[in-house]
């Protein structure tokens, strides 16, 4: 689902915010797809 959001974001999104609590038990699973894709994130708190 991630690829597909990124591959309908035109231009190509260059960051991606992350509401880190709303993902539950699946918070390092998606950090770490991100990371493998070279999508920079950062969680919403952040800003």
């Amino acid at each position: 689902m991630i690829l597909q959001a990124l591959e309908k974001t035109v231009p190509r999104s260059e960051l991606i915010l992350v509401d880190w609590k709303g993902l539950g038990d699946h918070k390092e699973r998606i950090a770490e797809i991100l990371d493998s894709i070279g999508v920079e994130w950062k969680k919403t708190k952040d800003f």
